[in-house]
Parts: structure tokens; C-alpha cells; sequence
């Protein structure tokens, strides 16, 4: 037995409570305007285009970052063998 009879009720009223508020909450509005492809207006593909160029330099400074704390650990590792050898 997982919980006694009393686990079930409380799962049905769960389910319930969760069933009801979807019914409560406003449903989302969706876009009208398509922000790529053919029907895109030009601003919003200019600001599309600004923030990908924006992540896509954040992950190249990044990656850059990471390499070269990569580096700077080989190096400190490979001073401390020569040193302590």
C-alpha cells in the first residue's frame, strides 16, 4: 500500500484544484507579428539580429576566458613540477 485511502482522495482533490485554475487563469495572448521570415517587420528583424551578434560575441569572450584559465592552469601546474623536482 503507498499511502492508505486518504492518499488517494488527496490526489483526486489535487488534481482538481490544478484542473480548476487552468480554467481560472487567462489563456496568453499570442504575437500577431511575425518577428522573422518574410512577414517580420525591418525593426524588429534589426533588433533579432543585434541581440544574436550580442550572445554570439558573449559566448566567443567566454570561450575565450575559459581557454585561457585552461592555459594559466597547465602553466602554474607544469612551474610547480618544475620547481618542486
Amino acid at each position: 500500500m503507498t499511502g492508505g485511502a486518504g492518499f488517494s482522495r488527496q490526489a483526486a482533490q489535487s488534481f482538481k484544484d490544478n484542473h480548476d485554475l487552468g480554467r481560472i487563469r487567462p489563456q496568453g495572448k499570442l504575437e500577431l507579428k511575425a518577428r522573422s521570415g518574410k512577414n517580420a517587420e525591418e525593426l524588429q528583424l534589426k533588433e533579432a539580429i543585434i541581440f544574436r551578434t550580442q550572445k554570439r560575441s558573449e559566448a566567443i569572450l567566454l570561450n575565450r576566458k575559459i581557454w585561457f584559465f585552461i592555459a594559466l592552469i597547465i602553466l602554474i601546474g607544469f612551474g610547480l613540477i618544475l620547481l618542486f623536482s
